[in-house]
Parts: structure tokens; sequence; C-alpha cells
């Protein structure tokens, strides 16, 4: 029975990932900006956007890396929601079975100056600008 079960998810995988339904998503960039730091109550800046695959498309392999960036206090990008859909799949021996991939994500560029005046005083400057990467499959013969 395990090894059954294991043949199927290797077929799944093998059909689901084919090589002919697979395709470069990116690089997209998510900009925050500059920022001078002018408030003891902590200067901010933010951008959040989100990446959607579309129709019979999900994503694999979304990532997200931070191409430069500072701040006193922190500065950071992240994933911060995912959305996912249930797809049918089907073996090349006829098993089907339900799926969840991912077909969405929102993602935060963030860098924040801190509270006080220190930052405000030695005039810092805050960046924060990352980039999106992924690869994007197409799981429909349509």
């Amino acid at each position: 029975m395990k090894t059954h079960l294991a043949m199927l998810l290797a077929s799944l995988s093998f059909d689901l990932y084919a090589a002919d339904n697979v395709s470069a998503y990116g690089p997209y960039n998510v900009d925050a900006g500059k920022e001078k730091c002018t408030s003891d109550s902590g200067t901010e800046i933010r951008k959040e956007q989100t990446f959607e695959a579309t129709g019979d498309r999900f994503f694999k392999n979304f990532t997200v890396s931070k191409i430069s960036g500072w701040a006193p206090k922190k500065a950071y990008r992240e994933i911060f929601d995912v959305a996912e859909k249930e797809i049918d799949v089907e073996s090349r021996d006829g098993y089907k079975v339900k799926v969840k991939v991912p077909y969405r994500y929102s993602v935060r560029a963030h860098a924040d100056c801190g509270s006080g005046y220190g930052p405000v005083l030695r005039g810092e400057t805050i960046s924060i600008e990352c980039e999106v990467n992924a690869q994007i499959v197409k799981y429909s013969n349509d």
C-alpha cells in the first residue's frame, strides 16, 4: 500500500511540474523608497504588493530577496499572506487527487527609524528594496 501511494505521488509530482508547463515569473521589484528620519515617534516606510497567478496557473518556488535597505531599528521584507486553491490532478495511471497549490502571495517591504531623537539628530535615512522571483506552473491542458 505504501509503495503504491509513493508511486502515485511520484507520478503526480512529475505530471504537475512537467517542464513544458513551467515558466519564469519575475524578477519584480518592490521598492518602498527612501525617507529621512524626521520624527521622534519613528518614521516608517512600507510598501505592500500582491502577486497573483491567474486562470489555470499557480506559483512554485516563490522567493523574496532583499536588494538593499537600511534602518536604525529594522529593514525587512516578508511574505505576509498566501492564498491557495484546490486543483484536480490526475496521474498517468488515472488516479485523481485534489491538491492545494499557492496562487497568490502578498509581499511587504518595511523600514523603521525607531523612536527617539537619535536618528533624527544624526540625519539618518531609511530605505528598503526587494525582488520577487518565482516559477509559474500551468496545470491544465486547455
